[in-house]
């Protein structure tokens, strides 16, 4: 009786011990896709799987909300600004004007109105679009992107000296950066002087402007080193696509009520600063409203128990028909039948991609939780069709060349495996 109590303890041993170090193969595995940025690949099937469920009312925009992105459109960029960059001022003078006239609270500007020409020369400090920001400045919070295009050491040094007038006049000014891989994205940096948090948190990087004597890429050097250095959050959503007006003309403008809003004005013309998330496409202007409404509305992520469950749900179902196909296979007696099986094996591991994209498009539209089982089933796919071929191939001889490089590749993903935890762990 002993004996058998022992070789049932051994073997549950051997099970959990076996369990486990599958786990953090799989979590290697999903490391290294991590880091060469193949998980993207499956991120962007779910997002376009979530985005292609939401109902197309929810395109329209809803005049309840406090803050709002309001961009212009193809059409009134060819038809006012000639498709041409940087903007003609004059022009976006009559739409600021507009809108100022609305009486938001806030008015965050995502366009490069730098002056492209030496301003102070020419008396262009008079220009009546600086002059209106200047004048409404103590009644509305302006802020402005770094001007960051600039390309000759004079056309530096007229960008730091406009924005240092700005400054003195109390236009603030902040960092345009998007977190994104790959055009997706997610989360953001919760960086004090990002376009999104300027407003909120009181806070511009005027100071620096005015105190340093560094040139302005140095600046910008700094800036961008400390956004990536702040702490990540996940992006909401879910106001987005209620949240926009797309200017198609100017006096569009005459039918909407603007006052106490907070107003992030952009483009939506072009190709370039288009991401995807997971309410379609969106252009950066709107990845910045949306990140200035999460400020208020964060997403609640410490409430896990949805997606542990879906990840575990998702995993055994997966993990039960992936080995009853491999026993199949185990037992098949002819190499056509194996054949096919390997073909099955396949199909059945794209259908069930999609089928767990549809099941994550659900959880996130019902409990708005991002979950991504994608990498997970991969990785499982990827730890059974190794641990099946290395059974077939199995050799007495322990130091047979086959099984150390098994043994060894394994050996490595567990180490990525564990390294991934502990870098989890301790937030580095």
């Amino acid at each position: 009786m002993e004996i058998i109590i022992k070789k049932y303890i051994v073997k549950k041993f051997n099970t959990i011990i076996a369990i486990f170090t599958s786990l953090l193969f799989v979590n290697g595995i999903i490391f290294t896709m991590e880091q060469f940025n193949l998980l993207d690949i499956a991120n962007t099937i779910s997002l376009r799987n979530i985005a292609s469920s939401i109902e197309n009312k929810s395109q329209i925009y809803i005049d309840e909300n406090k803050s709002l992105s309001i961009l212009i459109d193809d059409e009134l960029y060819e038809k006012e600004f000639q498709s041409t960059s940087p903007l003609n001022k004059d022009k976006l003078y009559i739409i600021l004007s507009k809108i100022i006239s609305k009486k938001p609270k806030n008015i965050i500007i995502d366009l490069d109105i730098s002056p492209d020409y030496n301003f102070q020369n020419n008396k262009n400090t008079n220009n009546s679009l600086y002059k209106l920001l200047k004048k409404h400045s103590k009644n509305i919070n302006f802020t402005l992107p770094f001007a960051i295009y600039s390309k000759t050491k004079e056309n530096k040094s007229i960008k730091r000296t406009w924005m240092k007038n700005m400054c003195k006049n109390g236009i603030s000014f902040a960092i345009p950066f998007i977190h994104s891989q790959m055009g997706i994205s997610l989360n953001f940096y919760d960086y004090k002087n990002s376009l999104y948090n300027t407003t909120l948190k009181n806070n511009s990087v005027c100071k620096n402007l005015l105190n340093s004597k560094n040139g302005i890429y140095t600046l910008l050097k700094k800036y961008k080193n400390d956004f990536k250095n702040s702490k990540e959050f996940p992006i909401n959503f879910e106001n987005s696509n209620s949240s926009n007006i797309i200017l198609t003309s100017i006096n569009q403008l005459n039918s909407y009520s603007l006052k106490d809003k907070t107003i992030f004005l952009g483009g939506k013309y072009g190709y370039s600063d288009k991401y995807l998330t997971p309410y379609g496409e969106k252009v950066g202007t709107q990845i910045h409203e949306a990140i200035f409404y999460t400020q208020t509305h964060k997403i609640n992520n410490a409430n896990t128990s949805i997606t542990v469950f879906a990840d575990l749900f998702l995993a055994f179902t997966f993990g039960l028909l992936l080995e009853k196909i491999l026993e199949f296979r185990k037992k098949a007696q002819s190499l056509n039948i194996i054949a096919v099986l390997n073909i099955l094996l396949f199909i059945f591991l794209i259908l069930f991609i999609f089928i767990s994209s549809y099941i994550s498009s659900h959880i996130y539209h019902n409990f708005y939780i991002w979950l991504n089982p994608i990498p997970l089933i991969i990785g499982m796919f990827l730890d059974s069709i190794i641990g099946l071929s290395q059974k077939e191939n199995i050799n007495k001889d322990i130091l047979n060349w086959k099984n150390i490089l098994y043994y060894l590749f394994v050996l490595i993903f567990i180490i990525l495996g564990v390294y991934s935890i502990l870098l989890t762990s301790l937030n580095l």
